[in-house]
Order: structure tokens, then sequence, then C-alpha cells
């Protein structure tokens, strides 16, 4: 469901590569039969919670409907459900509607304390609360295949209205979900309003997509973790830093090139060289009153079509980068 998610799922599998490497074959992609087994009541699923999390059993099913989301090691690397990921990241959903992240972890719980950290963590980086399944407790109850995007959709009685495996990817699964879930596409947005920045303006928007960064203060090359010359330190210490909505922003955006589209960045960026597509102006007054933006604030702006299709104030959550990379129509690299 998001980077962060891939994350942890190579956090876990490096962790049991440290621990004798043979760990690896618990994350194997199995084949996806052409008719999945009949699961049993999902009401008899318990996935114990890590950290402060309550246990995900009946007592939270009850009354809503819910949908699943079943990830693990060899589905996230393949980006397996990437498009019905990110749709349920963006959908606006009805009231008695809630959705789980379970991460495939079976034959891992050994694994299960040193995961806690990085569990507490990314909580804050997802939309919907992630669950570790060190048991197979979902496989048991859902009967999914191991190695797989899955989706699990269950109504307020606890009957299991919708499974797929693989992903789904197409139009028309897109709307079978969308329907069943009574989820809604956001709305397009407020009028962009009057701006000049750099080549940058209301028109220039209009006929191809933008990216507008404001910076609340100056940064440079030694306030990023993970770039050559970067932050250095502890992990806890990047991940402190990272969570600071000028970093998070600008890291970024350094791993976003633009084709199609055009980024202004609006402040100090120092010594730091852009991504192909980015340009960098000084702090402009005229253009934040413009977008109601204060004198300190950060804030990722996407422009599209004439509206202010996106709008992200403060720390902005890693899940929401799919949604910029669909406006935008560029996928973020973090790979190196």
């Amino acid at each position: 469901m998001g980077r962060r998610l891939k994350v942890l799922a190579i956090v876990l599998g490096l962790l049991g590569v440290g621990l004798g490497g043979t760990l690896w074959w618990f994350f194997r992609a199995e084949e996806i039969p052409d008719q999945l087994e009949a699961p049993e009541d999902p009401r008899t699923l318990v996935i114990p919670g890590i950290g402060s999390q309550p246990t995900l059993d009946a007592s939270l099913l009850e009354g809503k409907t819910t949908f699943f989301v079943f990830a693990g090691i060899a589905s996230m690397r393949a980006e397996e459900g990437q498009r019905i990921n990110r749709a349920l990241n963006r959908w606006i959903l009805p009231e008695g509607v809630q959705g789980f992240i379970v991460f495939d972890a079976e034959g891992l719980g050994f694994l299960a304390e040193k995961s806690e950290e990085y569990m507490e963590r990314f909580s804050s980086e997802t939309r919907y609360p992630t669950y570790g399944d060190f048991t197979g407790a979902f496989r048991t109850v859902f009967k999914m295949p191991r190695g797989h995007h899955g989706l699990v959709v269950v109504s307020p009685q606890g009957e299991v209205t919708m499974r797929k495996s693989g992903g789904a990817g197409s139009d028309a699964e897109l709307e079978e979900v969308r329907a069943l879930l009574g989820a809604q596409e956001p709305p397009p947005g407020p009028a962009v309003p009057e701006f000049s920045l750099d080549s940058l303006d209301a028109a220039a928007c209009a006929r191809e997509p933008c990216a507008v960064m404001f910076l609340g203060r100056p940064i440079t090359r030694k306030d990023i973790p993970g770039i050559d010359g970067g932050f250095e330190g502890e992990d806890e210490a990047k991940w402190a830093q990272m969570r600071l909505p000028v970093v998070r922003n600008v890291g970024s955006a350094l791993k976003l090139e633009l084709e199609g589209a055009r980024g202004v960045i609006v402040g100090d960026v120092g010594d730091l060289e852009l991504a192909p597509g980015w340009s960098a102006v000084a702090d402009d007054a005229r253009a934040r009153e413009a977008f109601g933006l204060g004198p300190d604030a950060d804030a990722f702006l996407i422009l599209r079509e004439g509206r202010v299709a996106f709008r992200g104030e403060g720390v902005i959550p890693m899940y929401e980068l799919g949604r910029i990379s669909d406006l935008l129509g560029a996928e973020f690299d973090f790979e190196d």
C-alpha cells in the first residue's frame, strides 16, 4: 500500500537472511488456482496486534463492511496490485466501511518483537492499519495463495463478498470494487488561482500538470538522508529527520523525474541538484497568499486541468505519493 510497507517487507526479509538465508523460502510465490478454495468463517480470524494495536478479530469486523489487502515480500517487489492499492488510498469511503492491510509474515514469529519498532513507525505512513500475520491466520481463513496481492471484502453480516488474488488492475475490476464498497473518487479540487512562479502560471498548469512545492525553511544536501553527502546518523535519527516536512518533500522531489509535467520548488534549496523537470525560485509571498499559505508553511500542490488536484501540508504520508504519481504521470524512484 505504499513505499514504507515495501520497506517493511525488505526489512523483514533481510532479518531472515541474516538468520540463515533459508527463510526466503517462506516468501515464494505459489500458483494462483483457477478457483480459490472456499473460505472459512471470517469471524474466526484472529491476528494479534503488535505494540499498541488491538487484536484483529470478529470484534473489529462486527457491523461494518471490511476490506483486507493481503501483501508480502514477493507481491510488494513485483508491485502487484498497485492500481487497486492506489485507488483504495485515494477513494472517499462511506461511513461503516473500514480497511486493514495484512502483511504475510507466516513462519517468522521469532521476528515479531524485532518488527514492532518498524510497525509502529510505519503506522503513520499507511492509510489503513497494518498487521503482521506471523501465524498464517489470514491464509488459513481466506485460502489465499502466498506471494500474491490479495483483496478480500467481508459484509457487515460476516459474509465474504469478494476475493481476488493477483491484483485487481483492470478498469472493470476497479469499478467492481468501488461499487461494492460504495466509494467515490475525490472531488476535482478548487480552481487554480492566478500566480506566477518561474515559467509556471495558471494557464501553463491548465495545459500540463504542475507540481508546486513551498518550503517552510531553507534546506541543503546535508539535511537529507540517503543521498551522497546527505544527513548522517543512526536509523532512528534518520527516521526523525524524514519526518520534517521540508526534508520529506524535497527528498521525495529528488526522486521524481518529470516528463510531460513541470515542477517548481519555492524556497532556498542550497547546493541540491534537482531532478529533471524541476526548477527552484526564491520564496514568494504573493504566490503563498494566492494559495492561502502562511509565510512558514510547507506545502506540496499538484495542479492539473485548471484545478488544485492535490494539496498536502506538513508531513505528507508515504501512501499519498501514489496519488501524486498518478496525477503527474511520473513515478518516484526510491531504489537507488
